[in-house]
């Protein structure tokens, strides 16, 4: 009769036990991770632009970053060509690569102040489509306030980027040639200054 009792007097402490520390309980799900809260998957060009000019105004690296040609999906090479006043300044430029559009990208919303908003406003000028890539031209105008008054806070001028479907059939950007608007500081400088 003792066994039986302990017996039963055990079951109630490891069902009080179980109870009282919630270990059968269905817990809350967490937030899901809001870093990419605007990034689509580029199943278009308009959805990249889109992705390019959310990655400033969320202001997250990773998002711009995945706007370009990504060596894991595809085996182009990402190239930016920047202004030729630019590339004279700037010797950064002559290895420029992924790594180094992350940097940039990383120290441009490092030097703003988290409220401060980045605007890049892209204008298509015109695109060309062949079998394996797609041309695009446009203007841009790319404007912030760095509390520096050694930086300008706006960005102007023309660019073409080559777009490529990836192995996702995502487009990215495989080659961007930057041209500067004459007088106007353009987005070859910014790279340069927050590289």
């Amino acid at each position: 009769m003792k066994i039986g009792a302990i017996k039963y007097f055990v079951i109630f402490l490891i069902a009080l036990f179980l109870s009282s520390c919630d270990l059968i309980s269905t817990r809350e799900a967490e937030p899901p991770n809001t870093s990419r809260n605007n990034f689509l998957p580029a199943t278009s060009p308009e959805i990249l632009f889109t992705n390019l000019t959310n990655s400033f105004k969320d202001k997250v690296a990773e998002n711009y970053i995945a706007c370009f040609a990504d060596p894991a999906f595809t085996e182009k090479q990402f190239t930016f060509v920047p202004t030729v006043s630019a590339s004279a300044i700037f010797a950064a430029f002559a290895n420029w690569d992924l790594t180094s559009e992350r940097g940039y990208f990383t120290n441009l919303v490092n030097t703003l102040p988290p409220q401060t908003p980045v605007i890049l406003s892209l204008s298509e000028l015109g695109s060309s489509q062949y079998p394996d890539s797609s041309v695009y031209d446009f203007s841009y105008v790319i404007n912030t306030n760095f509390s520096s008054e050694n930086i300008s806070e706006t960005y102007e001028g023309n660019l073409k980027f080559t777009l490529i479907l990836d192995s996702r059939q995502q487009w990215v950007i495989s080659r961007w040639v930057d041209y500067e608007q004459a007088g106007k500081p353009s987005w070859s400088e910014l790279k340069g200054r927050m590289y």
